[in-house]
């Protein structure tokens, strides 16, 4: 049985046990929710997209659900045990982050592990089952945190379908930032002056650009600069490594020298 938890100006958060051996019907999720399984261990088989899916259950195991995702069925077999639901109706979601645009979306997943994010759960869950002990505000102060970080790490662009999973970029914008990239690549590149270009938010474009590029972008602008740097070195063996180290926007030489190290495990002398 679900036991729902009184929290005034926060996010609505509910208890409910998981059954060593029972089943139930449709579920049908209006709003995006978190669940994060508390203690017990067993097995579970959803039934979604008209195909039956095995999945376990275990400790800080983790499932996202975005609004409008439904499982058809459900049956549970294993140890009793306990799980938290937090869900994030729109309004109240942009209301607690202060930003517009803050509610969140995202792609249903399942069997996650994140530790922070399931330690954020637990602590409002505790929090409030006794009764608010630190009061309201920091019971809000932990809404606003695991809002953040589910933004950060899972968040879509609410305008994507469940099924849409991650979008990158359009060929055109992926272009433009590459031809900006390799222009600029001794310059400070700033995330705020490359989302510009193609008219995005930051959190919006770094999401789209690793979905596109397959890193993150300062992983990826320091991988090109390297790239670069090898092919230089190889070309003019005289070429001083500290001008190019600063020519491809490095802090110091010694930067660079470490950096490439780490990148291609020798010293920025061994391609001559």
């Amino acid at each position: 049985m679900e036991m729902n938890i009184a929290a005034p100006s926060a996010l609505p958060i509910s208890m409910w046990p998981i059954p060593a051996d029972d089943a139930c019907g449709l579920r049908a999720f209006e709003v995006p929710e978190i669940q994060v399984a508390l203690s017990g261990i067993g097995r579970r088989w959803l039934g979604i997209d008209r195909r039956l899916t095995a999945l376990k259950t275990c400790p800080n195991m983790i499932e996202l659900y975005g609004a409008g995702y439904e499982i058809a069925s459900t049956r549970w077999l294993g140890e009793q045990g306990s799980c938290v639901a937090i869900r994030f109706p729109p309004a109240l979601t942009e209301r607690l982050f202060q930003r517009s645009g803050a509610a969140l979306s995202f792609k249903s997943q399942h069997e996650l592990f994140d530790l922070r994010v399931a330690q954020l759960c637990r602590e409002l869950a505790r929090e409030s089952h006794l009764g608010l002990p630190n009061g309201a505000l920091f019971l809000e102060g932990l809404s606003i945190a695991l809002i953040g970080l589910l933004l950060n790490r899972y968040g879509v662009d609410r305008d994507q379908s469940e099924s849409t999973g991650g979008t990158g970029f359009t060929r055109s914008q992926r272009t433009r930032i590459d031809d900006f990239i390799e222009a600029e690549l001794g310059s400070t590149l700033h995330i705020s002056l490359m989302s510009a270009l193609v008219d995005l938010s930051p959190s919006q474009f770094s999401r789209r650009f690793k979905v596109s590029f397959g890193l993150p972008p300062h992983q990826y602008i320091l991988k090109r600069r390297l790239e670069v740097a090898g092919a230089e070195l190889q070309k003019d063996p005289k070429r001083s490594i500290a001008d190019l180290a600063f020519a491809l926007g490095f802090s110091s030489q010694a930067h660079f020298a470490q950096a490439y190290r780490r990148h291609t495990g020798q010293t920025p002398s061994a391609p001559r």
